[in-house]
């Protein structure tokens, strides 16, 4: 079954030639004031039976005519019941045309316009020289600015937002693969920021997947660097998923180095407070590790195996177990001689500084908001501490 829909005027040669080509089961007539009222004579004229129209109260305002087709859309959709939808826009004024196909636009609706090869002096179409053409969806070039939110939202590592703002597309077959990849590689990038490494590197894996099927068909330059980015995210996730699952003592250093990469991208953001707790994190894993390595669990340290030093002089019953602390941690390794225990007492006294804006804070102790300044200095600091790894998330540029 196929329905049309026609914006009409006084001229029924492009009408009867798009009928003609298009053969429709039913048919809506968008009419001015004129037109509505030759109505009888015009279906006669066109040999139409199956049909129904609606009128625009001023066919010479945009507004009015758009509103026109919108207050009618109900009543087209429950008639067309999954027929294949044509707008033709051939005729009526030119805020008719306008009005018919931006209302009914995004709705999977085609469009065509009767145009033609000869045209007499007065620039009309002459008679039996009409040809029939296609155009897109105007929602194919409104795609544009969803695209171009996309990637704003996506740069700036608002994952679920530039997920939920291309949900709502209406996609062609082909689009669908390629905005599916999309949705999970911003599934993918919200997982890891929310440290959910193991379902990221699903949604990541599957991102891969759809996105190579598209560009085996639509070549792109941009979107090829995407694909590469997110390989390179793949392979990075799959180190931390299998770092994380190892005790702590063989552990390494990358699992703070995601940490510390988090903490950038919140600092980015402007979220100072999150990034100043996810920076003292990383200093309490790279801390935790270290020790781990020398066989000490920072949670449970048994005094009496440690070898003579100051946290061992300076507790009164030195065979008791005892949790460490930030700063005793990095004492500690200070004085087994390690190289984090060295850099630590180079930045003690600038460290116990800064991290005093961060015991002040909100999510710390008490109220005070983190400053711009305060997490930049702790994140100069902090680089000291982690192992350089080249942890960063894809950016996009328009495709």
């Amino acid at each position: 079954m196929k329905t049309c829909i026609f914006s009409v005027g006084m001229t029924l040669d492009p009408i009867r030639h798009s009928i003609k080509e298009n053969k429709p089961d039913f048919i809506f007539l968008f009419c001015s004031k004129g037109s509505a009222q030759n109505l009888s004579k015009l279906t006669k004229s066109l040999k139409i039976s199956q049909y129904d129209y609606f009128v625009t109260s001023d066919h010479e305002n945009p507004q009015t005519c758009y509103s026109s087709v919108k207050h009618e859309l109900d009543n087209i959709l429950k008639k067309a019941d999954g027929d294949d939808v044509i707008v033709d826009i051939t005729g009526g004024t030119k805020a008719m045309s306008a009005a018919l196909m931006t209302a009914t636009a995004g709705m999977g609706f085609k469009y065509c316009y009767v145009g033609g090869v000869s045209r007499d002096k007065h620039g009309r179409v002459k008679k039996k020289s009409e040809k029939l053409y296609w155009v897109d969806d105007p929602t194919n070039a409104f795609h544009e600015r969803e695209k171009a939110l996309f990637i704003n939202l996506f740069n700036n590592y608002l994952y679920e937002s530039a997920r939920r703002c291309i949900d709502d597309l209406k996609l062609t077959e082909q689009e669908t693969e390629l905005y599916e990849g999309l949705r999970r590689a911003c599934a993918g990038y919200h997982r890891w920021d929310h440290f959910d490494h193991e379902r990221a590197l699903e949604e990541l894996r599957e991102s891969n997947k759809l996105l190579r099927n598209y560009l085996r068909y639509c070549p792109n330059k941009t979107l090829n660097k995407l694909l590469e980015e997110i390989r390179e995210s793949i392979q990075i996730l799959s180190r931390i998923v299998v770092n994380k699952s190892g005790k702590p003592g063989k552990r390494c250093f990358l699992i703070a180095s995601d940490l510390y990469a988090n903490a950038i991208r919140r600092y980015k953001q402007g979220k100072y407070d999150d990034a100043v707790a996810r920076l003292y994190s990383c200093l309490e894993l790279c801390g935790k590790i270290e020790l781990a390595s020398k066989g000490i669990d920072d949670s449970d340290v048994d005094l009496s195996k440690l070898p003579d030093c100051r946290i061992k002089r300076e507790l009164p019953n030195r065979d008791r177990r005892i949790e460490l602390g930030l700063y005793k941690k990095y004492e500690l390794l200070h004085e087994l001689g390690t190289p984090l225990g060295g850099k630590y007492a180079l930045k003690k006294d600038e460290l116990k500084k800064v991290l005093e804006a961060r015991n002040s804070s909100i999510l710390a102790h008490g109220t005070r908001p983190i400053e711009k300044s305060q997490t930049e200095r702790l994140i100069e600091i902090v680089r000291e501490f982690v192992t350089p790894e080249n942890i960063s998330l894809p950016s996009l540029t328009a495709w």
